[in-house]
């Protein structure tokens, strides 16, 4: 019986799987509600979130040096997203607070990993959270549904949005 070699079906295969946990160190604070987005540089930035309150930092996780903040961000939101660009930047859409009257954001920033800094950028047509943003092929966002936190009953949406 003659043995062959078995090619891995696993995008990255010389990172082996073993199927296991291993702790990776502390956040700076507790959060839920947040965004972790994958940077270019192989940090992941943390955004904001809810810890029975908005959470009013960012943090960055460096696999070898694990957590440490990041710069401020303007407005304190949680079920928002955050999508890796094209330039390396990171595009931070929408979300929503409790501290805010109107409780959704259509307020838009973009982090930038050489400064460590958050830019406000635009604001969407609609305000939405629970929303989803989609990297194209062609640099662009595509923004889609999500909610508009309304009293007594949230108003789903089925509108989209490009950023570009």
């Amino acid at each position: 019986m003659s043995s062959t070699a078995v090619e891995s079906s696993r995008p990255n295969s010389s990172i082996p799987a073993t199927g296991t946990f291993t702790a990776s160190g502390v956040m700076t604070q507790f959060r839920y509600w947040h965004t972790a987005a994958l940077l270019n540089n192989g940090k992941v930035l943390l955004t904001r979130g809810i810890n029975g309150d908005s959470v009013q930092d960012t943090e960055l996780f460096d696999p070898t040096t694990k957590f440490s903040h990041a710069g401020p961000m303007g407005s304190p939101r949680a079920n928002h997203t955050a999508t890796l660009l094209d330039d390396g930047t990171v595009l931070v859409v929408g979300g929503f607070s409790f501290a805010t009257p109107s409780g959704t954001f259509a307020t838009v920033d973009v982090f930038d990993t050489a400064t460590n800094l958050f830019t406000p950028t635009g604001r969407l047509g609609t305000a939405r959270f629970l929303h989803t943003a989609t990297r194209l092929n062609n640099g662009q966002v595509l923004i889609t549904g999500g909610q508009l936190r309304t009293n007594p009953t949230p108003l789903y949406l089925n509108s989209a949005e490009l950023y570009k």
